[in-house]
């Protein structure tokens, strides 16, 4: 019943939104600042969250949690949670922190949650919304969630950041009073799991002719399951390279960038200790979506995979396992290295959101070259039933650079997938080896040689003159299907993330006082500059790369604005990175 009110209002709520938000977002290089303190009331069976918005002068141990939500001239919004301000003692007290968490990035965001999945509802499924067998499905699964979190530390902290999101989100609603903007928590549940839902849509289908209130007509089903473009280099002068462009639809670029500050102290039984995980992400996701992710330990992201082999979707797809970014998600928090990321991974695979997972380890890597031995570069390629672990550190130190692009690497996951069908069928695009952009990186990769070389790799976008792309904007690393003359899509390239080995190494060897003036200035015009860790610059928005012009959804070929995101994409490069807590917060 739920979900046929909410649908019922979406014209509604699509009038009065786009008015209130769009426009808001348009002015979005403008800076704000908002920040919230939470404590929590963990003494009754259901937590509770006291947040505020203008503490008086306390000391910040008191708190929780503390969250800064700003603007920033990337197109990213600038997410930072410090869930904890002191290490956790116990697991109770690591579960109140991320339960704070939670509440503070609802409290702040709900309004945009809202806006993200009334895009993503709008465009997916229609005023019919999700058929009654993917919500069953999605249930189970959830519960089988909260079985297993039991024996998971790490997913029991994760899924109860998420109950927190619940609460701050529900707590959201009725302080601001935006009753029409209620989402279920299974519609928040939903809203982290848009990934893995990119299969489990077409599995658990609704009615074929659901009329849709976006903006254009459904994507093809191969182009939905193919996202982004990643690469990483090794220097001459042994600096890793890491970039990565996320490929989606256009409706959803709403963004956040975010940093999440776990004070777990040892909680979690693994050796990492206090993990701060850095990543590109959007409303309300308790993970990337992207996937990118930046940590003191490694950097991971991934491209996703066709698999035509529906066999598999029928043998394997179960609700007894762990959604894909629950287990990135768990892993990233947990694993002290490459090769254990990939085992956590591993375990209980749903065989949605079926990815090429790219692991570059920064300890291994920050040793001389020669002294490599392996776990430099672990892969894990999943599809429905497998996950194949590969490590490359041999091959990425052969060739100087690794390239990701929507083809397995394993020969056993390409023949699994049913690739060789396919390149029989249309040729080298689907061949590993020849396909587009394994020969643009294959030609480009070498050429990269700092951090800046690898930022305009990632926009790389030269249909008109690169003979690869034979006059096409959809054939680049950040392809514009907007640009397609014939049949032009709202989808392409909407993003860039760009790091370093070396930037990161570097800015954990300094104390949390020390001056860092390459980085990010703090307090604006006149500021003094602080300290930060893991450096990361993004962008948000479709290519402009060699003169193309900015999209801009007000002069484009698609009929209606999607909510709360701008009209015209312009932006530039920021730095994103972590930010030590004043004593008086």
């Amino acid at each position: 019943m739920k979900w046929l009110t909410i649908h019922i209002l979406l014209p509604t709520v699509y009038a009065l939104v786009c008015l209130s938000s769009g426009l808001a977002m348009q002015e979005g290089k403008d800076r704000f600042i908002d920040r919230v303190y939470v404590r929590v009331d963990a003494h009754k069976s259901q937590w509770k969250c006291d947040i505020r918005t203008a503490p008086a002068r306390q000391r910040r141990g008191q708190f929780d949690a503390i969250a800064t939500l700003e603007s920033s001239p990337s197109g990213f919004q600038r997410l930072e949670v410090y869930a904890g301000v002191t290490p956790a003692k116990s697991h109770f007290e690591a579960r109140v922190y991320a339960f704070a968490a939670g509440c503070a990035e609802a409290y702040l965001s709900q309004h945009d949650m809202f806006n993200y999945w009334f895009n993503y509802a709008a465009n997916e499924y229609g005023k019919d919304g999700p058929s009654s067998a993917l919500l069953a499905f999605m249930q189970a699964q959830w519960d089988f969630s909260e079985i297993e979190r039991s024996r998971n530390t790490a997913l029991d902290l994760l899924m109860t950041q998420f109950d927190g999101l619940v609460e701050g989100y529900s707590q959201s609603i009725r302080e601001h009073k935006r009753e029409n903007e209620t989402l279920s928590p299974l519609t928040l549940y939903m809203l982290n799991s848009v990934g893995d839902l990119e299969n489990l849509n077409g599995l658990f289908k609704g009615s074929e002719d659901t009329d849709r209130f976006g903006q254009y007509p459904p994507l093809p089903t191969q182009l939905r399951e193919t996202d982004c473009s990643g690469l990483v280099r090794l220097t001459a002068d042994g600096d890793i390279l890491v970039g990565h462009a996320t490929w989606r639809a256009y409706y959803a670029m709403l963004r956040v960038y975010k940093i999440y500050h776990y004070q777990y102290g040892d909680v979690l039984g693994t050796g990492v200790t206090n993990p701060v995980v850095s990543f590109s992400s959007s409303p309300g996701f308790l993970h990337s979506k992207d996937d990118f992710y930046a940590s003191e330990k490694l950097i991971v992201f991934e491209t996703t995979n066709n698999v035509f082999n529906q066999t598999l979707f029928e043998l394997y797809i179960k609700n007894t396992t762990l959604l894909s970014w629950q287990r990135a998600m768990t892993a990233t928090i947990s694993a002290p290295d490459a090769s254990t990321w990939t085992s956590v991974f591993s375990q209980h695979n749903s065989g949605t959101y079926d990815n090429s997972w790219v692991v570059v380890d920064l300890e291994r890597g920050g040793k001389n070259v020669k002294d490599w031995v392996d776990g430099v570069i672990v892969l894990a390629e999943q599809i429905p039933g497998f996950v194949a672990v590969t490590d490359v550190t041999d091959v990425f130190a052969r060739q100087q650079y690794w390239p990701s692009f929507n083809i397995p690497y394993s020969t056993f996951i390409y023949n699994m997938s049913g690739y060789p069908a396919y390149k029989e069928k249309y040729g080298e695009r689907y061949d590993y080896n020849m396909c587009p952009r394994a020969q643009i990186f294959r030609r480009n990769a070498t050429l990269i040689e700092n951090v800046d070389d690898m930022k305009d790799m990632m926009r790389y976008n030269a249909y008109k003159t690169d003979p690869i792309s034979e006059g096409d904007p959809t054939v680049a690393v950040a392809p514009r299907y907007d640009l397609d003359p014939e049949k032009p899509l709202a989808f392409g390239a909407v993003d860039a993330k760009v790091t370093s080995l070396r930037a990161i190494l570097h800015s954990l060897r300094r104390g949390d006082d020390s001056v860092y003036p390459v980085h990010q200035k703090v307090g604006g015009q006149g500021g003094s500059y602080r300290h930060c860790r893991i450096p990361v610059s993004a962008v948000n928005g479709p290519t402009t790369y060699d003169g193309i012009p900015p999209f801009q959804w007000s002069d484009s070929p698609f009929s209606t604005i999607p909510v709360g995101v701008p009209d015209r994409f312009d932006y530039e490069y920021a730095e994103f990175c972590s930010r030590p807590l004043h004593p008086y917060h």
